[in-house]
């Protein structure tokens, strides 16, 4: 998940959560367009934090990074959820097409067709990683480890 957080307009996150990504433990490559978008976002230094080291950063880490919009302290999940429907509710009073041509002009800003190139390039080499025995041995650790069914 923390891979897809780029493509959402807004990200909000309890002082408490953590981001990380399983890719290099696992011997596998980024995914979801992440080699791309991370370095673009965060600076090459805390996308290899994320993408190589696999490391574990708080939520004001990825928020200081640019990833997180906003931490939102809060005691319980019903008072997080409705801080967080105060943030939609307001955004949805707003004109339609105004916040639809918005997003248009942020998408192609964002690079979207460098990011889906990108995305192509990972699944490529996923699909190496993932085929090869190393990488089937490795993810039949995970499911084992975590629980999962038989692969």
């Amino acid at each position: 998940g923390c891979t897809q957080l780029y493509n959402f307009d807004l990200v909000y996150a309890h002082p408490g959560a953590f981001f990380q990504t399983p890719f290099m433990p696992l011997g596998f490559v980024p995914e979801g367009g992440s080699s791309y978008t991370f370095p673009k976002l965060m600076g090459k230094q805390r996308a290899n934090a994320l993408l190589l080291a696999g490391d574990r950063l708080s939520t004001q880490e990825m928020y200081n990074a640019g990833l997180v919009t906003a931490v939102v302290p809060s005691e319980t999940l019903d008072e997080f959820l409705e801080k967080g429907c105060e943030k939609t509710k307001r955004i949805a009073g707003f004109n339609d097409e105004s916040l639809r041509m918005a997003k248009v002009l942020m998408k192609a800003a964002a690079g979207v067709e460098e990011q889906k190139e990108a995305s192509r390039r990972e699944g490529k080499d996923l699909l190496v990683r993932l085929n090869s025995e190393e990488g089937q041995a490795s993810m039949k650790a995970f499911a084992e480890k975590s629980g999962g069914s038989k692969l």
